[in-house]
């Protein structure tokens, strides 16, 4: 402990890494390159895992979207090419025949030009929905109520609209109560949504009108149709298998060839999330050993400077290990200068780094506030694994001091002086 306030190791210490300036800050700055890179590419990484992770948890992983598209196998004397929509007797079927189906949630779109109010008009999407929807995707009630169960079994003529939907026809004015008229039909708004995704999807969320699906079937003459389906398998089944039995069974209901793959769209969400989580590990993988190699290299300066202060210094230490310094003092000395450099030259390299994460974190959340599409999402780097990191820093730059530390060490003082 004496040592370590020891005043005038200190200050030899600063004199021989100041005495050549270029040659100290091009080895520190190795260093410091090396940790900032670690740092940086470790925050960019998560910030990646971050925003895909963030948009995967507004859904169930357990997830699966089926759409129906032209068959390419001819079937049944049935001609390959041919189109054919789902009904809410598939729905029915499968609820009842494919097992780990938890929750479905069918919906139906109607083509829509411009929807007007007063003299205020926009281009809408609506779309025909269920009390499901906010249970199976990120869109939440701002104000009022949701689709109910009632309103599908009554097929009332009310509407949920999304919170741009609400700016831009009815402005500072309050639109739950008051009425919208969609393609010749009068609908009462009964509540406000909005979404909790992000970018286009967001606003494609907060710009749609959600009606009950059974409503949009006998209004507009789309009985018993469904334009598509989400639904969510529950705990204990895997999704790919009641994907396959789910598939297989719309296959058999429309006469579709069980060989014919593309007839009956779908993806598999888990699957996605799985992929993503493997593509994420060999990134991290990937980037710490970039990083550490770039460390590694500024350590490998940090020892070769070492070397070179022992041979410009062989005949001070000669001196000093004739006037009674001892092996250990000669290798605590050589060492200590190259803990200090290494843990200097790491700290810096290490608020760099945070520093640089704190602005991209500023600039990203400002990004995201004003609505735009954004990639990347709480860059971050774990505070233990940068501590280990700087640790394992100053272990290294005290290994790469050891061999010049113990060369300095086995000078033997009568040769120096004798060359003297």
């Amino acid at each position: 402990m004496k040592s370590l306030f020891d005043l005038d190791k200190w200050q030899e210490i600063l004199s021989t890494l100041t005495k050549h300036k270029l040659r100290t800050a091009m080895t520190a700055l190795g260093v410091i390159w090396g940790i900032f890179m670690l740092i940086v590419m470790m925050g960019a990484g998560a910030a990646l895992e971050n925003a895909a992770l963030f948009e995967f948890g507004k859904f169930s992983t357990k997830s699966m979207f089926v759409w129906t598209e032209r068959t390419t196998v001819p079937y049944k004397g049935l001609q390959a090419g041919r189109i054919f929509p789902l009904y809410m007797d598939d729905i029915t079927a499968i609820q009842n025949k494919v097992e780990g189906v938890d929750q479905i949630s069918p919906r139906l779109w109607l083509a829509v030009d411009q929807i007007v109010r007063k003299e205020k008009e926009g281009a809408f999407s609506v779309r025909g929905e269920t009390e499901a929807l906010i249970r199976l995707e990120p869109v939440r009630l701002a104000r009022g109520r949701f689709i109910n169960p009632i309103d599908l079994a009554e097929r009332r003529k009310v509407i949920v609209i999304g919170k741009r939907v609400a700016e831009v026809l009815f402005g500072e004015e309050e639109p739950i109560g008051e009425y919208l008229k969609i393609k010749g039909v009068w609908f009462q708004v009964v509540g406000i949504a909005h979404s909790e995704r992000s970018g286009d999807q967001s606003r494609e969320d907060d710009e749609s009108i959600f009606m009950p699906i059974t409503t949009m079937q006998y209004t507009y003459n789309m009985i018993n149709e469904v334009g598509w389906f989400i639904c969510t398998v529950g705990e204990g089944h895997e999704t790919a298998s009641v994907q396959e039995e789910l598939t297989a069974l719309l296959r058999e209901r429309h006469d579709v060839s069980p060989e014919d793959k593309q007839a009956i769209g779908s993806f598999n969400l888990e699957e996605e999330f799985l992929r993503f989580q493997n593509l994420f590990f060999w990134i991290r993988t990937i980037v710490l050993f970039v990083s550490f190699g770039t460390l590694l290299a500024g350590v490998i300066g940090v020892g070769n400077i070492m070397l070179i202060i022992v041979r410009e210094r062989v005949k001070e230490i000669g001196v000093r290990k004739a006037l009674g310094a001892t092996n250990s003092s000669i290798v605590r000395m050589i060492m200590s200068k190259a803990i200090v450099l290494t843990t200097l030259s790491g700290y810096i390299g290490l608020m760099a780094g945070i520093g640089i994460l704190t602005l991209a974190d500023k600039m990203i959340s400002a990004a995201a506030a004003e609505g735009g599409n954004v990639f990347l999402r709480d860059p971050e780097i774990n505070l233990t694994f940068a501590l280990i990191a700087l640790g394992c820093l100053v272990v290294s730059g005290a290994v790469a001091g050891a061999i010049p530390a113990f060369q300095a060490a086995s000078i033997n003082p009568a040769i120096t002086l004798k060359e003297d």
